[in-house]
């Protein structure tokens, strides 16, 4: 097996789905279970493929709001996916994105605060 690229997100409540999902969506592995969603594919597929990553997004808000729908509780979804590129040796490196900064400017003098 060769290098792969998982990207993880974290949710709560650990029970929105009432089972784990496992589903294939062309070259990627999707699983949400426990709080997790993995999306796992190969290192070349990913690295070849800019827009992957913003349609794996979408694809994962979409069944959250595809749950919603059904059982009506809301919930929460990492902004930003962890990034975990798994060699097969065993190596990890993992890259985590902060959410992005907002900025709020009020009169005089200058407020900032970070969210």
């Amino acid at each position: 097996m060769g290098t792969r690229v998982i990207l993880e997100w974290s949710f709560s409540p650990p029970d929105y789905f009432e089972e784990p999902l496992q589903r294939s969506i062309g070259d990627v592995s999707l699983r949400i279970a426990n709080s997790k969603v993995e999306a796992s594919l190969d290192a070349c597929v990913y690295g070849q493929d800019p827009g992957i990553r913003e349609r794996l997004q979408t694809e994962v808000m979409s069944r959250f709001g595809a749950a919603q729908l059904v059982n009506q509780k809301p919930y929460e979804l990492s902004a930003n996916p962890t990034i975990v590129r798994s060699e097969p040796n065993g190596r990890r490196s993992v890259v985590a994105e902060p959410p992005g900064l907002a900025m709020t400017i009020v009169g005089h003098p200058v407020d900032i605060q970070v969210v």
